[in-house]
């Protein structure tokens, strides 16, 4: 659909462009519910039942292709459009219910953060903070493997400003408790994919940042 969306849009005329639009903003709140316009994670407007569970089944599977699809959505719309357009519906996706939808987005994080700029990136940084903090392994194991592209865009977003000095503070912890987590379940995939990330975080973050976080961290993987 995206793909879809993305490679004819110099065909579409306005109208044709806000029909797509509308149509996936719909598909990716959908819970089986006739009104599906709604906003992300409204317990009250959600209507899948309990038993109904091939039907909550094929919801779930409709949002996850949903979230795959999200990188070329996002170029469709164009960065300047993202927040009007396609923001809440990012939100949802980010915070569903199910893991693997939230894995989808995951895996695709990097590619909407390179498509919105770092002039916009800043727009989905609550998302990714609440992805880094997710409790699944495999939400985890999605993001980190480019999590390093996705810190740098926002390093880039704080180098247009003023606060250069600064580096990513909001990171910092989100950061660290991605490494606790790697170490409480013995997650080596997770924990090597971070270590890897690592290599980024001179692009990212202050020489103290690096220095009192994560050194004395490396130290502690070299030697276990």
């Amino acid at each position: 659909f995206g793909k879809v969306c993305h490679l004819t849009k110099k065909s579409m005329t306005g109208e044709q462009r806000e029909c797509f639009v509308d149509i996936y903003r719909k598909l990716c709140g959908w819970h089986g519910s006739p009104t599906v316009g709604r906003k992300p994670n409204n317990p009250t407007k959600t209507l899948c039942l309990p038993s109904a569970a091939t039907s909550i089944d094929v919801n779930a599977e409709c949002r996850r292709l949903c979230a795959y699809n999200f990188p070329a959505m996002t170029l469709f719309v164009e960065s300047q459009n993202f927040g009007k357009e396609l923001s809440a519906s990012f939100c949802g996706l980010c915070t569903d219910k199910h893991s693997q939808i939230r894995r989808s987005v995951a895996l695709g994080f990097h590619e909407v953060a390179k498509a919105l700029g770092p002039s916009l990136v800043t727009s989905i940084k609550k998302e990714l903070i609440l992805l880094m903090k997710d409790p699944s392994l495999e939400v985890l194991l999605g993001l980190v493997s480019h999590l390093g592209v996705s810190l740098e865009l926002f390093a880039q977003h704080v180098s247009l400003g003023s606060d250069k000095a600064q580096g990513l503070p909001d990171f910092v912890s989100p950061l660290v408790l991605l490494d606790s987590t790697a170490s409480k379940f013995s997650a080596w995939r997770l924990h090597e994919s971070l270590v890897r990330q690592f290599s980024h975080l001179p692009d990212c973050l202050t020489s103290d940042q690096i220095y009192f976080k994560f050194i004395p961290r490396l130290f502690k993987i070299l030697s276990a």
